[in-house]
């Protein structure tokens, strides 16, 4: 039950950055780091901290969203018509 409150705003996060028309990069980073952020290996515990790796990654995209909004989305010019 946990993990719905961690894949359901991830899920929104994700669609709402195709409709929006990011960056290559950027959108791949940020399935990574939403894939990291929910998976969770037991058993192996140098892979225990998965879900901290992707939750900072994706933190540091969201400063870069919001601080420079050029790297991230594709410009297109102003048309007119």
């Amino acid at each position: 039950m946990a993990y719905v409150w961690m894949i359901l705003p991830a899920a929104l996060l994700v669609t709402r950055l195709v409709e929006s028309n990011p960056k290559t990069w950027y959108l791949l980073l940020n399935c990574g780091a939403v894939f990291l952020l929910v998976s969770k290996v037991y058993g192996y515990p140098i892979l225990d901290s998965l879900n901290l790796w992707g939750s900072l990654l994706l933190s540091t995209l969201l400063v870069i969203r919001l601080t420079k909004e050029e790297w991230v989305f594709e410009m297109t010019p102003d048309d007119p018509l």
